[in-house]
């Protein structure tokens, strides 16, 4: 499982589902759940949606998790939906804000998403009608 990780990370990748580690790997559900928790617990990796992980660099173990302008784009394939970063965030980008934001603010359509919010993520989703 080491070594996945590390081919993902050398193909500049932060992040993987568990249907890829099952079709990698011919091991057992059981096998692979227990293997991805040993991961989880050494924190070198983070499960951030239901399936879906990222691969928590070393400059980024003591906080836990990637910064979200690093995996949302593969979130939201996952997902399969469309989004573009906003409020806030989308300022930050430019220059424009003037303090770091405390969450990170997604746009996409409807049918609306659950917020992801855990001790050090918060990734807030709203719904643009057009």
């Amino acid at each position: 499982m080491d070594q996945f990780i590390n081919e993902l990370r050398s193909e500049g990748k932060y992040s993987f589902t568990l249907a890829e580690v099952r079709n990698q790997f011919e091991q057992s559900d059981e096998a692979i759940k227990k293997a991805l928790q040993r991961l989880k617990k050494k924190k070198a990796i983070a499960l951030v949606r239901n399936e879906f992980y990222v691969i928590v660099t070393p400059e980024y173990r003591s906080k836990g998790i990637l910064p979200p302008s690093l995996f949302i784009s593969e979130l939201m394939k996952f997902l399969e939906k469309d989004y573009y970063v906003g409020l806030l965030n989308a300022a930050s980008y430019y220059g424009a804000a003037h303090q770091q934001p405390q969450s990170f603010c997604v746009i996409t359509m409807k049918p609306s998403l659950r917020n992801i919010s855990s001790d050090n993520l918060k990734i807030n989703f709203y719904i643009k009608k057009d």
